[in-house]
C-alpha cells in the first residue's frame, strides 16, 4: 500500500482558513499538500494529484495583476474545487465574470440548492437550505461556458457552479469551517466521490509504513510519517532533550503484528523539564491521541 498514491493538491491564495482545508482531507483519510499558487510549475507537476482545492484569499481577481492559478492546472483532467476566491478565479480565468457585490457577505448565510451534485441529498432542515458561512466582497456574476449554477444565496445567484463533465466545482461559502454545518461531508464527497481517492491516510497505516521503513525493533527512530501527518510543532519550543531539532522521536519496540511505540519526550510545542523521561506504551490506534507526554510539572 502506497498512503500517498491517491493525494490532493492545495493551491493557497492567502486564505485564513487553508489550514482548514488541509485538516478537513486528512480527516477524510487523504493526503495533501498546501502550495502556494505562484509555486513552480514543474512542483505542481510532479505533485501529480488526484484533485486539486483552490483555496479562499483576500484579494480581488479584479485588480490589475490578481493571484491566479496556473492555467496548466485546468488541463490535467483531474477534480478542480474552487473555493470562494478559488472559485472566483476559476470562473474569471474560464471565461465567466466576476464583480464586486453590492453588499459585502461575511457570516451566516443559507444556500439553497438546485440539481447539485457536489450537494446532492445534504441539507439542515426541512427546507432543503445549507447554513454556510460567507466571507466575500467580489462574487461571480455569469459562469464560465459548461457551468451550471448549482446553488443561490441571498446575495450570490451563483453560489455554487458546477461543470460535472470536466469535474470542476465552485463555492462562494467555506466547507472547511464549522460554521458549514455540512461542510465536512462536501470536503469527503469532493474528495472520494469525485476524485476516487481512497481512506488510506490513517494513523494505523502512517504507523505500519513507520515500521516498515524501520524494521529492526527497538532501534531509535524519527518518525518522519507522525511528523508529516501531525504537522510541524506549533512553535519553536517543539524541541525535545537530544532530539536535535526533530519534534517526533520514538522507538519501535515490537514488531509488525500488534504494534506498539515507544515514545519518549514527545513534544508538540512544550519544552520538558531538564532531565524528565516520561515512559509510556501505546497500541497503533491510540498513538495519536497520546501525543503530550508531559506533565504539568516538566513543563518550564
Amino acid at each position: 500500500m502506497d498512503i500517498h498514491v491517491n493525494q490532493i493538491l492545495i493551491l493557497d491564495f492567502g486564505s485564513q482558513y487553508t489550514q482548514l482545508i488541509a485538516r478537513r482531507v486528512r480527516e477524510s483519510g487523504v493526503y495533501c499538500e498546501i502550495h502556494p499558487w505562484d509555486q513552480d510549475e514543474k512542483i505542481l507537476q510532479n505533485f501529480e494529484p488526484a484533485g486539486i482545492i483552490l483555496s479562499g484569499g483576500p484579494e480581488s481577481v479584479n485588480l490589475e495583476n490578481p493571484p491566479i492559478a496556473p492555467e496548466f492546472l485546468f488541463e490535467l483532467s483531474v477534480p478542480i474545487l474552487g473555493i470562494c476566491y478559488g472559485m472566483q478565479t476559476m470562473a474569471k480565468q474560464l471565461g465567466g465574470k466576476v464583480e464586486a457585490s453590492s453588499e459585502r457577505e461575511y457570516g451566516y448565510a443559507e444556500v439553497e440548492p438546485s440539481n447539485s451534485f457536489l450537494l446532492d441529498g445534504l441539507s439542515d432542515n426541512d427546507t432543503g437550505l445549507l447554513k454556510v458561512w460567507m466571507s466575500h466582497g467580489d462574487r461571480v456574476e455569469s459562469i464560465p461556458e459548461g457551468f451550471v449554477a448549482s446553488a443561490s444565496s441571498k446575495n450570490s445567484p451563483f453560489a455554487v457552479m458546477e461543470d460535472t463533465k470536466r469535474k470542476f466545482f465552485g463555492l462562494q461559502f467555506h466547507p472547511e469551517v464549522t460554521h458549514t454545518l455540512k461542510g465536512r461531508e462536501i470536503i469527503d464527497r469532493f474528495v472520494h466521490e469525485i476524485c476516487g481517492c481512497l481512506h488510506e491516510w490513517t494513523p494505523s497505516n502512517i504507523a505500519s509504513e513507520a515500521i516498515k521503513e524501520y524494521p529492526r525493533t527497538g532501534d531509535p527512530v524519527v518518525a518522519s510519517h507522525l511528523y508529516r501527518f501531525l504537522g510541524p510543532p506549533p512553535c519553536s519550543k517543539g524541541k525535545t532533550k537530544g532530539s536535535q531539532g526533530d519534534p517526533f522521536k520514538a522507538a519501535i519496540i515490537k514488531g509488525n503484528k500488534g504494534e506498539t511505540f515507544f515514545c519518549e519526550s514527545l513534544c508538540r510545542g512544550v519544552q520538558p523539564h531538564a532531565g524528565s523521561k516520561q515512559r509510556r506504551n501505546h497500541p497503533v490506534e491510540d498513538l495519536f491521541s497520546h501525543c503530550l507526554l508531559q506533565t504539568s510539572r516538566d513543563r518550564p
